[in-house]
């Protein structure tokens, strides 16, 4: 048995053992300060097989968009969307009344026709 090369070896390994732990605290430091830091608001990503879909609005000659089903409903019920709006998604040839795209025929459904004119009273 060697002592100096036992000495040599045992000097070697804890170099070796303080560089390791020198390198795992720099790791901890960046894994704390990443839990530390606030995390971005991000939206949930689509629920899987459902697909995002986007349409721009025509209002006076103008496009607006895109919005999707939840805002095209919301303007729907304000009045701000009528079967007789035209509209455009990504994959049509052109822009189109939204009465006429199957995909929201069912957001005019639920929206009662106007009410007749009342008769004149005799």
């Amino acid at each position: 048995m060697n002592p100096a090369g036992m000495m040599m070896g045992m000097a070697m390994g804890g170099a070796m053992g303080g560089q390791m732990a020198n390198m795992m605290n720099g790791m901890g430091q960046a894994q704390q300060q990443a839990m530390q830091q606030p995390q971005q608001q991000m939206a949930p990503p689509p629920m899987p097989g459902a697909v995002n879909v986007t349409y721009m609005v025509s209002v006076n000659g103008q496009q607006f968009g895109p919005y999707n089903m939840q805002q095209l409903q919301q303007m729907v019920q304000n009045g701000q969307l009528t079967a007789q709006t035209y509209v455009w998604k990504q994959g049509m040839a052109n822009w189109d009344l939204a009465g006429n795209v199957q995909e929201l025929a069912t957001l005019f459904g639920a929206v009662p026709p106007p009410m007749p004119p009342t008769p004149p009273m005799p």
